[in-house]
């Protein structure tokens, strides 16, 4: 008889079991109600935790956080952040994972926090390793001055780092424009989880958006960047086109003119009008490359009334910015530019993923964020003084220094909105220095290529790149590159940088120049022909 009772209880218990399936589902770290969740697809699935906080599983990102209601989850780049986000605060998620790299999360933490004690600018509350849910855990906190050009700036952080191993960490990061409440922000780093984690299908997030340029310059952009545009090759050399001389005799030596010019300024002097106007005549397009900073301390001066050191000061440049230090002299810019009228692709703090570079986020806190309000606010300078000859080109370097998710490339994308071309920049830079290694054509722009077309429906170009001839065949590379170039077709110009980077004691060190040899120009000669 009782076999016969637990056999009845034993059926029922499964029949419930089966039920309460219809209404049960397992994401990990636990069973809820179906009927609590909120959204769902291959990339997420949000649920309900109670009336404060919803939870969001990020399933190409491998982890689940609480988060309060009134903030608006953004998952454009999934495999990337996190985002979350209401009028006055951002909270991030990244997911670093160094299988394969040579970096670790101890070296991630370490070279992730040496702002902390490095910037003279902000005000650390906490910089400590502690454990987090029984993990090893690294928490600081930090403010600095609010930006007074920046509405709600959120100059007050909060950040966990949370290693699940060595070779993997999750980032947390608060962003507010007032004071974090430490308990708030804790409640949600203890609600992280990692979880499985799924392949990322990458997805194209960014599409061209008209432009209110002049008609020159529409004409000007269909006839090299539109979609039936052919490649077209451009140049640095150093001297032009201030002077025409050396050019001149490179594009007779190789049988081609080209359509593109580099022009790079800093903040030390006004717009090179003389300049533009002699390549225009030449029949040459400037990128003109403006790069945040100032090579002499005298040119700072009347910038910086304390009279700090000029590399304290430019490591400080984009705040100085977004305070409006430079607004007349951007004023001024984008008069000129207007008034010369003709096309100028405009490539505004170029390489930015770079740490040897001032405006990159690893000079201010890790927070890309003011890279992008940094761009926003020249470009609105240009529209309020209506510039309408002006292609802005947006060009990170094929490899972000350091590699870790805060200085993905992708967090400085400022949208399509801002953008018209995107850049392309990587170079072989040979074998002189330690640690450095030969790289093939291929094997630089084969996978750059790949992921900037999963993200970007814009038109390309390679806004500068080379082969040094430390390390290996420097014809062999060039006549590797003019064989391979045309399987890129959103590629539509390309620009050699022909100049040799020297070491700390003016010694050649990264040979670049397409005049190096006899040899060099006679490959060139030949990969050009078709072209012309």
């Amino acid at each position: 008889m009782k076999k016969g009772f637990y056999f009845l209880a034993g059926i029922l218990l499964l029949l419930v079991i089966a039920a309460a399936g219809i209404y049960l589902t397992r994401y990990y770290d636990g069973y809820f109600d179906e009927q609590k969740i909120v959204s769902k697809d291959k990339i997420k699935t949000i649920v309900k935790v109670d009336k404060k906080y919803l939870r969001l599983y990020n399933h190409v990102g491998g982890y689940a956080i609480n988060y309060p209601r009134s903030y608006q989850p953004d998952l454009t780049l999934a495999d990337l952040k996190s985002e979350f986000h209401n009028e006055t605060v951002e909270l991030e998620v990244y997911r670093d994972d160094f299988n394969g790299k040579i970096s670790d999360a101890r070296a991630y933490i370490g070279y992730s926090n040496g702002f902390l004690t490095r910037d003279k600018n902000i005000t650390v509350e906490i910089n400590k390793n502690t454990l987090i849910n029984g993990r090893p855990a690294h928490l600081s906190k930090w403010q600095r001055a609010g930006l007074t050009r920046v509405k709600n700036d959120k100059n007050h952080y909060f950040c966990a780092q949370l290693v699940e191993n060595p070779r993997l960490v999750y980032t947390v990061i608060m962003k507010s424009s007032s004071p974090i409440d430490d308990k708030e922000f804790m409640r949600l780093v203890k609600s992280f989880r990692p979880i499985s984690l799924n392949e990322p299908a990458v997805k194209t997030c960014y599409h061209p958006q008209p432009k209110p340029w002049n008609e020159e310059t529409r004409r000007f952009y269909e006839q090299y960047f539109g979609e039936q545009a052919s490649l077209k090759w451009g140049i640095y050399e150093p001297t032009a086109p201030a002077k025409i001389k050396n050019l001149a005799w490179l594009e007779d030596r190789l049988d081609y003119d080209f359509h593109f010019l580099i022009r790079y300024q800093n903040l030390d002097k006004p717009l090179p009008m003389q300049e533009l106007q002699q390549a225009w005549e030449k029949q040459k397009c400037i990128e003109l490359t403006l790069q945040l900073g100032f090579e002499f301390a005298d040119a700072a001066a009347p910038y910086n009334p304390t009279g700090i050191p000029l590399a304290e000061f430019n490591q400080n440049i984009i705040p100085e910015l977004l305070n409006g230090t430079f607004d007349a002299y951007l004023q001024q810019y984008a008069r000129d530019i207007k008034s010369f009228g003709h096309p100028i692709l405009f490539r505004p703090n170029n390489e930015m993923n770079g740490d040897w570079c001032v405006y990159c986020s690893y000079h201010y806190g890790n927070d890309a964020d003011l890279y992008l309000e940094a761009w926003k606010y020249i470009y609105n300078i240009f529209t309020v003084n209506q510039v309408d000859n002006v292609i802005w080109v947006w060009n990170p370097h094929d490899l972000s220094f350091p590699d870790f998710g805060w200085n993905n490339y992708l967090n400085y994308f400022p949208g399509s909105a801002y953008v018209d071309i995107i850049g392309l920049t990587g170079y072989n830079t040979g074998t002189y220095y330690e640690g450095e290694r030969w790289r093939e054509f291929a094997d630089i722009y084969d996978p750059l290529y790949a992921e900037y077309a999963a993200r970007f429906n814009l038109p390309f170009m390679i806004t500068e790149f080379g082969s040094n001839s430390v390390g290996g065949d420097k014809c062999r590379w060039l006549e590797d590159m003019f064989a391979h170039i045309d399987s890129y077709p959103r590629i539509k110009a390309a620009i050699f940088f022909s100049a040799t980077d020297m070491d700390g004691n003016n010694h050649p060190a990264r040979i670049y120049r397409i005049d190096e040899n006899e040899s060099v120009l006679d490959v060139i000669k030949e990969g050009l022909a078709r072209y012309k």
